[in-house]
């Protein structure tokens, strides 16, 4: 991650990338303030339009936002773009990548004080779990939570759970 944020950086492609490189400053940085507006504007804009009905396709839309579609989007575009293999499309490789990352991002919160346009948001930590699934040692499984602090005080919760086989 810290490699592919430099390259980012010196090759003036950090707007090609804008979730990649704010998922790549996130695994860099304990706190953020500006760079990580990419990842969580569309949660803002969703949050304000909460009290609304929404479709399921919106719904739906909402919910892959916790799954971070858009950060592995991005980087299976890089990784594609630079000839180096693209790992982000087989669940098989993805999930255990996504674990280790969010291990790495789990507890460094995103800060949104600074940022006047957002108008729901404060504050953005993901929290990590290893949940045990039995004797098994065939399968592994993850969960990660999102805990939104708003600017009206009040917290909501998000969980996402990842279930893969171990490779061997």
């Amino acid at each position: 991650m810290v490699l592919i944020r430099k390259f980012l950086e010196q090759t003036n492609r950090k707007t090609s990338f804008k979730h990649l490189t704010a998922h790549c400053t996130w695994a860099l940085h304990v706190d953020l303030e500006s760079s990580a507006s990419a990842i969580l504007r569309d949660l803002d804009e969703g949050l304000l339009h909460r009290e609304s009905s929404l479709s399921n396709a919106q719904l739906r839309e909402r919910g892959e936002m916790f799954s971070l579609p858009r950060f592995r989007s991005d980087l299976s575009a890089f990784l594609v773009e630079n000839n180096i293999p693209d790992f982000c499309e087989n669940l098989l490789t993805w999930a255990p990548f996504l674990k280790l990352y969010v291990k790495v991002i789990s507890e460094c919160p995103l800060i949104f004080t600074a940022d006047p346009s957002f108008k729901k948001i404060e504050r953005v930590t993901m929290r990590f779990f290893e949940l045990p699934i039995g004797p098994s040692t065939e399968y592994d499984y993850f969960a990660y939570r999102w805990d939104v602090q708003l600017r009206d005080g009040s917290t909501q919760f998000f969980s996402t759970s990842w279930t893969f086989t171990k490779s061997t």
